[in-house]
């Protein structure tokens, strides 16, 4: 038997490259999605659900999400044989991708849990104040309410461009969202996102004034998502 493990720093995962070009509905009917075909967005289209085979900082045989241009050719290791000794065949490939590219893991079907050096949020909406209707909420730039870690439930203040959207295949066999922002435990890391906790608007959105989702259609207002 032949012991693989990731080298420092790198993540050794396993990944199907066709796992999320489908859908299945309520009735548990699936059809085929080709996502290269109908979208030039690469977040969209690319595959993110791996399979951690050896990793320092999460568990083997845990499911984590990663960067977008993860299975990219530049982290496949190619002559990767399995234990049967046979070169690997039909949609699924072994990459070593950095660890700042594996974003959130989770075990079986539990919750995801962000991976080092992240966590989750929320984007923040005011919604239209006057009397026409169907008129969709705005997004209020830069601030993100976090919906994990030690700021679980307040509003940041982040640098431009953070909130980066992972789309992802759930279990249900349908779309999954979830939006990540850099955040580190050691203090004046460079590529930290956080800058200030706005206990202004944090109070807006528990009073219900403004409305946190992924996007102006789907916001709503907090105690709806609890």
């Amino acid at each position: 038997m032949v012991i693989t493990s990731a080298t420092s720093k790198r993540i050794f995962i396993r990944c199907d490259k066709k796992y999320k070009n489908s859908h299945t509905f309520d009735n548990g009917e699936t059809i085929s999605l080709q996502r290269e075909f109908n979208c030039f967005n690469r977040r969209h289209t690319q595959p993110v659900n791996a399979i951690v085979i050896q990793s320092d900082i999460i568990p083997a045989g845990a499911e984590v999400l990663i960067h977008h241009n993860g299975c990219h050719d530049t982290y496949q290791i190619f002559d990767y044989k399995g234990l049967d000794g046979e070169f690997l065949s039909g949609n699924e490939r072994y990459y070593s991708i950095p660890e700042t590219e594996c974003y959130a893991w989770r075990i079986g079907d539990g919750q995801w849990d962000p991976a080092p050096g992240f966590e989750f949020g929320l984007r923040i909406y005011k919604p239209y104040p006057g009397a026409l209707s169907g008129i969709l909420p705005k997004q209020i730039k830069n601030k993100m309410l976090i919906t994990s870690g030690e700021y679980c439930g307040m509003v940041v203040m982040t640098k431009g461009a953070c909130d980066y959207e992972v789309i992802y295949q759930d279990l249900n066999g349908k779309e999954g969202r979830l939006i990540r922002l850099r955040h580190f435990t050691e203090p004046e890391n460079i590529r930290e996102e956080i800058c200030a906790i706005d206990h202004e608007t944090t109070e807006k959105i528990n009073s219900g004034e403004y409305l946190v989702g992924l996007s102006p259609e789907s916001a709503k207002q907090i105690n709806v998502l609890v």
